[in-house]
């Protein structure tokens, strides 16, 4: 008894996760299509609005931030629609897949979100962020469960068989 229900509260972890995830890659989504179907002016006088007007209730080094990505996004802004949209997309259709229970996007889901935590964890380095961190100790946690989850539902099709 006390296995099955250290099972499900793992599994209820696993799902919230995905949801919380699913939201998140929806939202990259809706970004990838703004830095795409927006012109540079429009997202540049964006940023420069929010360091301003201080509607992001940051530092001075974050608006300073603010202003030095609108000014680089002249070189950057078609890299970062592709990014986003790249990334929400093969996420949703992950999360998907793992809704589903397709035995291959276990293994899949495990190796592209390591592949993109060794990205995090490069940034972790280069920039020293608290923000970045809660993501790769969120992602790790992720992984794990998608491990539990990837063990669970083979244990489960070999009874079966």
């Amino acid at each position: 008894m006390k296995d099955f229900l250290q099972e499900k509260i793992l599994h209820n972890f696993f799902e919230a996760i995905i949801f919380i995830k699913g939201i998140a890659g929806g939202l990259e989504i809706l970004i990838g299509s703004l830095f795409l179907f927006l012109d540079k002016d429009t997202i540049y006088h964006f940023f420069i609005y929010l360091a301003n007007h201080r509607l992001i209730s940051f530092s001075e080094n974050a608006n300073n931030y603010f202003e030095h990505q609108a000014n680089a996004l002249e070189n950057t802004q078609t890299f970062i629609a592709v990014y986003f949209l790249f990334y929400g997309i093969l996420n949703i259709f992950l999360l998907v897949c793992l809704l589903r229970n397709k035995l291959w996007a276990y293994p899949f889901s495990i190796l592209f979100f390591s592949l993109f935590n060794l990205y995090l964890l490069y940034r972790f380095f280069a920039y020293r962020s608290g923000t970045t961190l809660f993501f790769i100790i969120f992602n790790i946690f992720f992984i794990i469960l998608i491990w539990v989850e990837y063990r669970r539902l083979k244990a489960k099709k070999a009874i079966k068989i």
